[in-house]
């Protein structure tokens, strides 16, 4: 009797084991999934930006701005093709011209011109004029011209 209560108690704590095991494999994985390098990164064709807060984000003219402050001016670069790759939150997205926007988490606005954006959810209204849009859910009102809508 003694051994058969052993090897039921043996058998739940290792149930127990296994399940804290996956819980921090999946607390770790969506760790990684913010943190390329840090949650508010903002990556532009391969250079980095750190500490990026959540705020609004413009592309205007090839210049991007965060929260009305420049922080990059594409007309110095060579690549003329725009791949942006942002790390977190963003209230409000604004761009007149992007190849590929990547954000690896929710969007509250996206107003875009010409390209393709991809983000988790957008949790309000979406403006596109030329470009498609991937996202898991969008909350709010869509106005797409010359464009798809991928949910």
């Amino acid at each position: 009797m003694f051994n058969f209560l052993k090897k039921i108690l043996n058998i739940e704590i290792l149930k127990k084991e296994k399940n804290i095991k996956e819980i921090n494999e999946k607390k770790e994985k969506n760790e990684n999934k913010n943190s390329a390098g840090g949650k508010n990164q903002i990556i532009i064709n391969g250079k980095k930006y750190n500490n990026i807060s959540s705020g609004n984000l413009t592309i205007s003219n090839n210049k991007v701005y965060v929260n009305g402050n420049l922080i990059e001016n594409l007309n110095n670069r060579e690549e003329k093709n725009i791949k942006i790759e942002i790390y977190g939150d963003k209230n409000f997205i604004s761009v007149d011209c992007c190849e590929n926007i990547k954000i690896n988490g929710n969007v509250y606005n996206i107003k875009l011109t010409n390209g393709t954006i991809t983000c988790d959810d957008v949790k309000n209204d979406v403006t596109i004029t030329n470009g498609d849009i991937k996202a898991n859910k969008i909350f709010g009102k869509c106005n797409v011209i010359n464009g798809d809508i991928e949910c």
